[in-house]
């Protein structure tokens, strides 16, 4: 591929002058220069490459973008066109590019130059805009580029030997060198050679450049990766100080919002429990513990199927209650003794025993112990009144017993 790379100076004397050059109108050539944007502000690196072969014009652009502070590179395959002697120049297509993003699509830059020449410079100047389209406005701006004369290569050209196109572009050195004294060897053979050499050499020179330039960038990266990764990390280190000052803190917020909390509950459960009625005992509780006055049992005897049992207080009304079990089941529940009876009424069934145990149990001792009172048994037009006394360890006790029939006697 190198021996097909850009060759400045050959052949002056194998081919005739064009009529262009005659003119003092060549453009062929490399052309290097800048490229300003009215809208960023920013000037920029810019080349052209130009050749001539059978009469037409081969040319490629070399342009830097600046995208938000990071330089990207394009070359563009550009098309050339001579009118009324103005240069225009148009993009043709991107051939290779080091964008950080994707390029727009259906953008080209449009340019016109105006070629001047003095004794030593040949400049192309002018100004460059984009086409519209339907999400972009154009962009305008101007450039300016000299046409080189030495042999150093330049960034379109190694862009055009890395993407293998750089065969396409030849320059005859009569017309490089136009307007100066160019001493050349007779011999094209050698005169190919010692350029070939020349050129060689000097992009040999230009790939070390790069090659060290990058790996004095990648030094500088490295270092300011170690650098941007140890601030990373004491930042980290300073956040999770903070993070675990921060934790602690709620911790012990939270704590406290707990402990409050169950205060609140403990004292509303104590208000509940002290505003809540204690549990009601039922009547008779401890009627198996208390003894009972077996000699003093008190017995009434009853013929009828149904009894009527009444409870009085039997004289000063002192809050005396009783609770009156019979047979283990109980007939008063927590009665308290007044002046007006408190009465219910037993049904002697045929499966019923005939003596009925009534247990008069005293549930307090009243104002006046002990627990006194009067129960009366109402057995037909029959009355009986028993008076008892209990206490809070003695029961009183009443036996109901059926009276047998006597037997009829025949006369």
């Amino acid at each position: 591929m190198i021996k097909h790379l850009l060759i400045f100076f050959l052949i002056v004397s194998l081919f005739p002058a064009k009529l262009l050059a005659q003119q003092n109108q060549d453009i062929t050539g490399l052309w290097k220069g800048t490229i300003y944007n009215d809208t960023t502000k920013k000037t920029l690196h810019y080349e052209l490459a130009i050749s001539e072969e059978k009469g037409e014009l081969i040319a490629y652009s070399y342009t830097e973008f600046d995208f938000d502070g990071k330089i990207g590179i394009g070359v563009k395959k550009v098309k050339i066109k001579l009118k009324d002697g103005k240069v225009y120049v148009e993009d043709v297509e991107l051939i290779d590019n080091s964008y950080p993003v994707n390029p727009p699509k259906n953008i080209h830059q449009y340019s016109v130059l105006t070629l001047q020449n003095t004794d030593t410079v040949r400049t192309l100047s002018g100004t460059w805009n984009t086409n519209v389209t339907k999400f972009y406005r154009p962009v305008t701006g101007t450039l300016s580029v000299q046409r080189k004369s030495d042999y150093v290569p330049t960034y379109i050209t190694e862009k055009l030997d890395e993407v293998r196109v750089i065969n396409q572009i030849r320059f005859d050195e009569a017309h490089h060198n136009n307007n100066q004294n160019v001493v050349v060897d007779a011999t094209p053979a050698k005169q190919s050679v010692d350029t070939s050499i020349a050129y060689q050499q000097a992009l040999a020179e230009a790939a070390q450049k790069r090659k060290d330039d990058a790996a004095k960038a990648a030094e500088q990266t490295a270092e300011q990766n170690k650098k941007d990764e140890a601030a990373r990390a004491a930042q980290k280190q300073k956040d999770d100080l903070a993070k675990a000052k921060q934790d602690e803190k709620t911790a012990v917020e939270n704590q406290k919002i707990a402990d409050q909390n169950a205060k609140i509950a403990a004292a509303a459960a104590a208000e509940k429990a002290k505003a809540a009625p204690a549990p009601e005992t039922p009547a008779a509780a401890q009627i198996a513990t208390r003894k009972m006055d077996n000699d003093n049992i008190q017995k009434v005897y009853y013929k009828s199927d149904s009894l009527v049992i009444s409870l009085y207080d039997n004289g000063i009304v002192d809050g005396d209650i009783v609770s009156v079990v019979m047979n283990g089941q109980v007939l008063f529940s927590k009665q308290m003794l007044t002046l007006k009876a408190n009465s219910k009424t037993i049904h002697i069934t045929k499966d019923m025993p005939d003596s009925l145990l009534l247990i008069l149990y005293a549930e307090n001792l009243g104002s006046i112990p002990p627990n006194t009172g009067l129960l009366t048994v109402r057995d037909g037009q029959s009355v009986y009144e028993e008076f008892f006394s209990a206490d809070l360890t003695t029961n009183a006790g009443i036996m109901l017993i059926r009276k047998k029939e006597e037997p009829v006697t025949s006369q």
